[in-house]
């Protein structure tokens, strides 16, 4: 349904417009070209050549339409609201009169005037008007005003409509808070504030501006202690504002903003689906002990009694400053996505090597310690072992001779001997991704500015403002390295290839360590040894096989000092020219100073050798007969001779080698004929012995499997009475619960009959109360008739 109504009506002769009061259209006369306005009530007879238009704002134009769609209300501002009139009428004429049909007037094209509501009136063609509501503002809210006609601001300064937040600033509104004088220039912005103003509608000359959400009212940032925003001008110049306060920028100043999304918000609202927005709010770093930022100077200042320059880089940690703002001078260093460098974890136990930048020194930094390195001066650095070392002091470890692959891929030059954790971290641990405690990360770009990617754009007319996509770390100036992500406080601790190479000697073994400068040191397990970056762990030989020989040996780190086993073949001959093969096991240990254990390269060549001429030698001095019967004794006693009644050991004095025990495996003799007798001989020996036995075990037998059929024999009676007692009991209690079902079931009867009876008599005392109804009404009914 139009405005008007139902075209043609009862009593309306065909042509006739009727305009209701409160309502206006235009008439365009098509002879003349001329275009009137007729305000309600009225009606009019429409001739041929007159035909109703509407005004298209966006095409300046004038439109044929139909009879209802070209009637227009009248333009209603309540109070507190005002109306931008665009071309208003150059003589003076405030609006088309209501009653009357009138020809267009002359319109001031271009300019635009304020009418403060309460305003009630219909249009002259060519004129547009927009309702706005006055501004109202809280104190955190501003608005951003342009001037567009200098002069008719001037002169209309006084008809601005201001409401102030306190009286003693009322009388003096329109001039305190509006720009004067020079400051009125068209295109001049200038923010109205909500802490001065409550109410504003703008006089003449003087417009506010939407945002780009088309919104004229603005949020201004309240700031929290701990918080802090960014405001950065059109001339690059940046402000930096700290809580707690109230913070409205200049006209052409932008806050920043950051990304905020997924797991804050998730904090903040557990039970809140995460999603991406922004915020103008910073916040500050805050520091301890074990924290720190890094920061580059970009520009000279002052602060207190000292002068930064432009390029000096600064080392800021928790100890000298605990709460942390940034400020235009200053731009973080971040490695990877992180400003904050946090402490290495150094467990007890652990260590890590850090590199000097200016002297080359690397030292060993031993925990437990929380170790936050100076990024300035400090670099944490890797270790590379060859394949070598790497299989020789961590034998079988695989995880270990990888580890040692990957840095040496890393490393920029194959003479350092180390990588940088940073190189490492940046570069290789995609690659080695099965190193347990280690995290894949991707490579990071090198950007250096204001903002990580693509600038903002900003345009004056919507007054966009910049998005700032950092996380909360990353504030005002920042330069991104690659690198990998420094670490946070909460992390899994597993350096077992993280830190310096730590060695573990078991129970038992000891190891040799020589520095750069030639020092030795053993160390006897179990124990646990951090190397210094200079430390190296001495190797010696060992022959293998059986008979020990020099042609076959292997290299190792680790000395067996305690229970160490060696096994040997000696083949001799004695005095009856029988040789004899000879299968001996030591047990070996080493004593006294631990400085000589490591004196022969190849201890267990150099023990074979000496017992195989000790045995050579004894053996001469038997014959067959007495050397086979005896064979252990006069082998033990030769090299573990008994002293004082007590056995003792063969000590070596040049490398501290005991050996407590010799055992005798196997005496084998060359020559099978003499072997063939002396085995026969003690086969008949055996076998007398072995049918000894066989009826000794026999008789046993016997008398275990009588006294089983015993045992058996009462087993069974006891579970024969066990069983005859059961069955009784369950008999009984068959009979209890057979009892008591009968006196359920009689029990149940009983209800039903009852309840069957309680029926009975309820349908009884119903029918008879329905009967003795009936008797009364037809009484009634009786007496009734009687009467009539």
């Amino acid at each position: 349904m139009s405005n008007t109504d139902e075209y043609p009506q009862r009593g309306r002769h065909q042509g006739d417009l009727v305009v209701k009061p409160q309502e206006y259209v235009y008439i365009l006369d098509e002879t003349k070209g001329q275009v009137s306005v007729i305000v309600g009530p009225q009606k009019m007879s429409l001739a041929g050549t007159d035909k109703p238009v509407r005004y298209d704002v966006e095409k300046r134009r004038f439109t044929e339409s139909t009879p209802e769609e070209a009637i227009n209300l009248f333009v209603s501002a309540p109070k507190g609201s005002y109306v931008e009139l665009q071309n208003p009428s150059e003589k003076g004429e405030e609006h088309p009169r209501g009653g009357m049909i009138s020809s267009i007037t002359e319109l001031d094209h271009g300019y635009k005037v304020n009418i403060t509501g309460p305003a009630f009136f219909a249009l002259w063609p060519g004129q547009v008007a927009s309702v706005l509501e006055g501004h109202n503002l809280r104190s955190n809210q501003y608005l951003v005003c342009r001037v567009y006609d200098d002069e008719t601001a001037k002169e209309s300064l006084h008809e601005a409509v201001i409401k102030t937040q306190t009286e003693e600033t009322a009388k003096s509104a329109s001039t305190n808070l509006l720009p004067k004088g020079d400051d009125l220039a068209t295109g001049k912005l200038f923010v109205i504030r909500g802490t001065d103003v409550s109410f504003f509608i703008p006089p003449n000359g003087i417009e506010v501006l939407p945002d780009s959400d088309r919104n004229y009212v603005r949020a201004a940032v309240t700031l929290e202690q701990l918080e802090y925003c960014i405001l950065l001008d059109e001339n690059g110049d940046k402000r930096f504002e700290r809580g707690p306060q109230v913070v409205f920028p200049k006209p052409t100043e932008r806050f920043l903003k950051r990304q905020v999304g997924g797991a804050e918000e998730k904090r903040s609202a557990p039970g809140k689906k995460r999603t991406t927005t922004v915020t103008r709010r910073f916040r500050a770093i805050e520091l301890n002990d074990i924290s720190g930022i890094y920061i580059k100077v970009i520009a000279p200042y002052t602060e207190g009694k000292r002068e930064y320059k432009e390029g000096e880089e600064l080392w800021v940690t928790g100890k000298e400053q605990r709460i942390y703002f940034p400020r235009p001078e200053h731009s973080l260093i971040k490695y990877g996505d992180r400003a904050v460098h946090y402490a290495v974890a150094i467990p007890k136990g652990e260590s890590k090597y850090v590199l000097d930048r200016d002297t080359g020194e690397i030292r060993t930094i031993e925990g437990p310690a929380m170790y936050l390195s100076d990024p300035r001066k400090e670099v944490i650095v890797r270790r590379i072992l060859d394949a070598d070392r790497a299989n020789l002091w961590f034998p079988g470890n695989e995880a270990v001779i990888t580890y040692n692959q990957v840095l040496a891929e890393t490393a920029t030059s194959k003479a350092e001997g180390f990588v940088t954790e940073r190189q490492y971290r940046s570069q290789n641990l995609a690659k080695s991704s099965t190193l347990r405690g280690v995290d894949s990360i991707a490579s990071f770009s090198s950007t250096e500015g204001l903002i990580h990617g693509t600038a903002p754009i900003f345009d004056e007319a919507d007054f966009d403002e910049a998005v700032y996509d950092q996380p909360d770390e990353i504030v005002g100036e920042t330069m991104s390295r690659k690198a990998h992500f420094t670490k946070p406080i909460a992390i899994e601790i597993d350096a077992r290839m993280d830190g310096a190479i730590k060695i573990r000697p078991w129970t038992g073994y000891a190891i040799q360590i020589v520095n750069g400068l030639g020092e030795r040191r053993i160390v006897q397990g179990p124990a646990v040894v951090q190397l210094a970056y200079d430390e190296e762990l001495e190797s010696f030989s060992m022959s293998t096989g059986t008979p020990k020989s020099a042609d076959s040996i292997i290299r190792d780190v680790y000395l067996r000092v305690l229970n160490n086993r060696v096994s040997d073949k000696v083949v001799v001959e004695t005095a009856d020219m029988v040789k004899v093969e000879i299968t001996l096991n030591y047990r070996v240990n080493f004593t006294g100073d631990p400085n000589k254990w490591f004196n022969v390269e190849n201890y267990v060549q150099h023990l074979c050798n000496n017992v195989r001429s000790m045995l050579r030698n004894i053996a001469k001095q038997h014959d067959i007969q007495s050397f086979y019967n005896d064979y252990i004794n006069i082998i033990r006693n030769l090299i573990t001779p008994v002293t004082e009644g007590e056995r003792g050991g063969r000590l070596f004095e040049e490398n501290g080698m005991l050996v407590t025990e010799v055992e005798v495996l196997e005496c084998e003799i060359g020559d099978e004929e003499i072997q063939g007798m002396l085995e026969e001989a003690q086969r008949k020996t055996a076998a007398t012995l072995i049918e000894l036995n066989q009826n000794q075990k026999l008789f046993q037998l016997d008398t275990a499997k009588a006294d089983l059929d015993r045992q058996r024999a009462e087993l069974e009676t006891h579970t024969s009475s066990v069983l005859e007692g059961e069955e009784r009991k369950r008999m009984v209690e068959h009979q209890k619960t057979e009892v008591a079902e009968h006196e359920l079931t009689v029990a149940s009867t009983k209800r039903r009959f009852d309840e069957g009876m309680a029926h009975i008599n309820n349908d009884t005392k119903k029918k008879k109360e329905e009967q003795d109804a009936e008797l009364k009404l037809q009484s009634l009914a009786d007496k009734s008739e009687a009467a009539r």
